[in-house]
């Protein structure tokens, strides 16, 4: 392994020590799941018509893209899956035209999925 390569490694370990401050979520796709451990956090989006500005707020999950493993394959992310974190589900969902995921580093370890929430319990 190269240097750079065991940076990028030990970057991810340290970003994710799910000790301090991870959550255990239940990624599903309908038909498999998955549990991984997840940051929380939140990104937000403005929307005009042009007379109104609409604020929506997504609830992102950072989740290692190596971890998302769905049928035995890695998975992107896609609208209407869903997230499990405790007694509440969300739903992978962004605003129309935004994707409903992107890659938190440039390395493209991380992903930041967008989701709403859909039922609480």
């Amino acid at each position: 392994m190269t240097l750079a390569a065991q940076i990028v490694s030990d970057v991810a370990d340290v970003f994710f020590n799910t000790n301090d401050f991870a959550v255990s979520i239940t990624y599903s796709d309908g038909s498999d799941s998955v549990v991984v451990p997840a940051v929380v956090s939140q990104t937000q989006y403005e929307q005009s018509d042009g007379q109104s500005l609409t604020r929506h707020v997504y609830r992102d999950y950072l989740i290692r893209a190596a971890a998302l493993i769905l049928n035995g394959t890695v998975a992107k992310p896609a609208r209407h899956h869903t997230i499990t974190e405790g007694s509440k589900t969300y739903k992978v969902a962004s605003p129309v035209g935004e994707d409903v995921f992107g890659y938190d580093d440039e390395n493209e370890l991380i992903l930041r999925v967008h989701t709403i929430l859909t039922a609480a319990t």
